[in-house]
């Protein structure tokens, strides 16, 4: 007959000392892994840090050849299709004539004048070079082009028109180029959509 023996209970100590130690190895652990995270986030910002310099590279240096005084707007004029037509541009806080912006052309709705846009469309407050074309004069107020109510005027030939003008003149990203418009004017930036997505990088429309 085999006598059992009676398993031995380990001692409240080394009980204790079991749980001290996987706990020491269970903060080793976490120190570890947060090690690796920082390490990661290191790499991240040094990598975004690389591609930002060699995109700078990558981008000619530029001089603007037209200036004007920083955070204030400047009227041109320009031909397109056979028209005399006008627009603005507003230059940022600390305008630097050596440096790349992006470009917000703004497009207000049924009656509102490139002024209105200027004054109220909250764009000169962003760090980019503003551009409010003037649109013409149709049935009851200026309009732009699309609507029944507008002019045979062709707003999407005079806004490429002024991309040309306005690349020439001042450093601007082509890649960062963007179109907003608020109710007519959004029909006109829907336009442009259509026929000038080569040329504009987002299209923002507000009940057009």
């Amino acid at each position: 007959m085999k006598v059992r023996k009676k398993l031995k209970r380990p001692s409240l100590a080394s009980v204790y000392v079991h749980h001290i130690a996987w706990g020491i190895v269970s903060l080793a652990l976490l120190a570890f892994s947060a090690m690796l995270w920082l390490n990661n986030q290191d790499i991240k910002q040094q990598s975004m840090s690389l591609e930002q310099q060699l995109a700078s590279l990558q981008q000619p240096s530029c001089e603007a050849r037209v200036t004007w005084k920083s955070n204030t707007t400047k009227l041109f004029t320009i031909s397109s299709q056979a028209s005399e037509r006008s627009y603005r541009v507003h230059l940022p806080v600390d305008f630097d004539a050596n440096r790349y912006y992006p470009a917000v052309f703004y497009f207000p709705g049924r009656g509102g004048s490139s002024i209105d846009g200027d004054r109220s469309s909250g764009v000169n407050t962003l760090p980019v070079i503003a551009i409010y074309p003037e649109p013409t004069k149709g049935i009851g107020g200026f309009a732009w082009q699309g609507a029944p109510y507008s002019s045979p005027a062709n707003d999407v030939q005079f806004v490429s028109d002024i991309l040309d003008r306005v690349n020439g003149q001042l450093c601007i990203k082509r890649d960062q180029v963007y179109a907003m418009g608020m109710s007519n004017g959004g029909g006109l930036v829907s336009l442009l959509s259509c026929y000038l997505s080569d040329r504009f990088t987002a299209f923002g429309v507000v009940g057009a």
